[in-house]
């Protein structure tokens, strides 16, 4: 449980929150980048120009993160899963200090650098806590703890943009105060993980440490029956990276994996494409073009988040109820 309170806070719900931060208080922001420009006498700027560094604020995020998802897995075997978390805790917060301090020293290279260490955390947070939490959940807790960043993902995205609320901090006074509430989440976290135990996987698989793995498994696990089942696992798991068939080029050649992992890609593709990014960033942009106020633009983009919070904890519940095959 320790394990993935940390998961959640630092990782999880602070990406989402990173992700849903921008949205309500665009015009603010845009507002920021015009008089940054004018204040620095860099160049006079008309509001196309002004549009581009938007897009660019936005979407750096989505950039930094592909970057750091790629090799999430290389540091994790090199780290290990609870030295990877610290790491992602610690860009989280110079993330914060970046974008913080862009405000004061009206810089939007900085506002963008700390964007842009945003997406590396987002990106890590996206492999490293579905990767963790299933190592360390037993199997009767799989499907539950593979959808708890999911809801984390979305409770921050949810929360960011309530906090974004011109009534909250969406002011051009004290927008920079909502990058510090997600730091304080992070901050809460980041005391668990001096509790969290490491990933039995990656002491028994990758370090060799069979005696460590052991002593983790028996404090997460009731039961000695559970422990010795993890145990068996491990060591099949052990076998087959000796062999070195989990290449990912490896997964694709071998006919028993092929079909589950093409689809598993197109799944992921569609999700993508049906325009779910253009919602997370510019769903207020999107409601105000279609005739509806600024406030009425913020609700609407709320009530859009709480629908997808909703459905994210609706499916952890179904998936107790209904096969992963059945839900898909």
């Amino acid at each position: 449980l320790i394990g993935a309170f940390v998961c959640f806070f630092t990782n999880s719900f602070a990406s989402g929150y990173n992700i849903g931060v921008l949205n309500l208080p665009e015009q603010i922001f845009k507002t920021f980048f015009n008089n940054s420009l004018n204040h620095n006498r860099v160049v006079t700027v008309d509001s196309n120009q002004i549009e581009l560094i938007w897009s660019l604020a936005v979407s750096i995020l989505v950039i930094g993160a592909m970057i750091t998802s790629i090799i999430t897995g290389y540091l994790a075997n090199l780290f290990g899963r609870r030295g990877v978390i610290f790491l992602n805790i610690m860009l989280g917060l110079i993330a914060m200090c970046l974008t913080w301090g862009s405000k004061y020293m009206s810089n939007i290279p900085m506002f963008m650098a700390g964007r842009l260490v945003a997406g590396f955390h987002t990106g890590i947070a996206s492999s490293i806590v579905p990767m963790y939490l299933l190592e360390i959940s037993p199997k009767s807790c799989s499907s539950l703890f593979g959808t708890l960043h999911v809801m984390g993902l979305n409770g921050g995205l949810c929360f960011a943009q309530i906090m974004g609320l011109e009534s909250i901090l969406g002011t051009a006074k004290s927008w920079q105060l909502l990058f510090f509430v997600n730091a304080m989440f992070i901050t809460v976290g980041f005391i668990g993980l001096f509790f969290m135990p490491e990933s039995p996987v990656y002491l028994f698989v990758v370090k060799k440490r069979e005696d460590s793995a052991i002593q983790v498994l028996e404090q997460i696990r009731k039961h000695p029956m559970e422990v010795a089942d993890d145990i068996a696992n491990l060591r099949r798991e052990q076998k087959s990276e000796e062999v070195g068939n989990d290449s990912l080029l490896q997964l694709f050649k071998q006919s028993q994996f092929r079909k589950g992992l093409l689809i598993v890609c197109l799944l992921h593709a569609g999700q993508q494409l049906v325009g779910i990014n253009a919602v997370f960033y510019y769903s207020t942009n999107t409601f105000r073009g279609v005739g509806l106020s600024q406030l009425q633009s913020q609700y609407g983009s709320i009530g859009c988040s709480l629908l997808n919070t909703l459905c994210a904890i609706l499916s952890s519940r179904l998936l107790k109820t209904f096969s992963s095959r059945t839900m898909l």
